[in-house]
């Protein structure tokens, strides 16, 4: 559906709109979970692309949320580490910037960040940024009970390990958890 949207949009002619650049985000996330991943990286790019046109800046959430999909989208397709690291980072340094280090899009991009590490084999950096993330996550579950806050630490590991790609090891969350974690 937010494809036959963002075809309307762009038809209409109407410029560039926050909507349109929903509907691209939309695309990339389901083209994600369909395995197209260069269709996927086309529609994040144009979102990430249209969000800086409309003047959110390059130290947005909104292109901070593309920044890290992109990020996502490049380690699971495995062929160009820097680029998924340098997306990444961006993504980390706006989420810093702006949410000050301390919220679950920071957990998640630094739980990112940490499989995208893993994948190059600097078990340092992936678990400086898995700590990190671990971090957040506590400090967010303390009112929860022992059991609540490890299920939930465990889902973020979880969304790390499927978003980069490594479906093996994705053994504390299922895709129905997964589903929304692109948008």
């Amino acid at each position: 559906f937010k494809l036959i949207a963002a075809s309307v949009y762009e038809r209409l002619n109407l410029g560039d709109h926050k909507d349109l650049a929903v509907c691209y985000k939309g695309v990339a996330t389901a083209y994600f979970w369909n395995k197209k991943l260069d269709q996927c990286l086309e529609y994040f790019f144009k979102a990430k692309d249209m969000y800086e046109r409309l003047s959110f800046g390059e130290n947005s959430k909104e292109v901070a949320d593309c920044y890290k999909s992109i990020g996502i989208v490049h380690n699971s397709l495995g062929k160009n580490k820097k680029k998924s690291l340098k997306f990444l980072l961006k993504a980390k340094d706006a989420y810093e910037l702006l949410l000050l280090g301390d919220n679950r899009d920071v957990a998640d991009c630094y739980a990112c960040l940490s499989v995208a590490y893993r994948s190059k084999n600097d078990r340092v950096k992936e678990n400086e940024y898995d700590a990190k993330a671990e971090m957040i996550l506590l400090h967010f579950d303390r009112r929860k009970t022992a059991a609540e806050s490890s299920a939930a630490n465990h889902k973020s590991v979880g969304i790390a390990f499927y978003c980069g790609g490594d479906d093996g090891k994705n053994k504390y969350a299922s895709k129905e958890l997964l589903e929304n974690k692109l948008e």
